[in-house]
């Protein structure tokens, strides 16, 4: 192998150095499309976030609003079961006070026949 010649190094150099010249151009254009970049995901981000939160708030209304509805319709029966409760104690509690009516006027009756001596 032949050693080569000072002049064809230093060409040789200066081609390389010429397809160089243009890296820090490139490399500043990169560093700026890096930073778009992270500012168009940022923002989508940012936009998938707020989605998320409204769809989230959005089938929390709609659960909230089931379970109220389901309340509503509990509550319902439960004022229909506490009448019809109403309406079958109201028997017993008349045949009650009748047996109290009763039983006080029997002790009434006692007492005034314990004075009579």
């Amino acid at each position: 192998m032949e050693a080569e010649s000072l002049e064809d190094r230093v060409a040789l150099l200066e081609n390389e150095m010429q397809a160089l010249r243009g890296l820090p151009d490139r490399v500043t254009s990169l560093e700026t499309q890096m930073v778009q970049f992270r500012a168009e995901v940022r923002a989508e981000f940012s936009a998938t976030r707020k989605e998320l939160r409204e769809e989230f708030r959005e089938a929390l209304r709609s659960e909230v609003n089931g379970l109220e509805t389901k309340v509503a319709k509990i509550d319902s029966k439960i004022d229909e079961l506490r009448a019809e409760l109403r309406g079958e104690m109201r028997p017993f509690k008349d045949e009650l006070w009748a047996q109290m009516r009763a039983l006080h006027e029997d002790t009434i009756a006692r007492i005034a026949l314990i004075n009579r001596g």
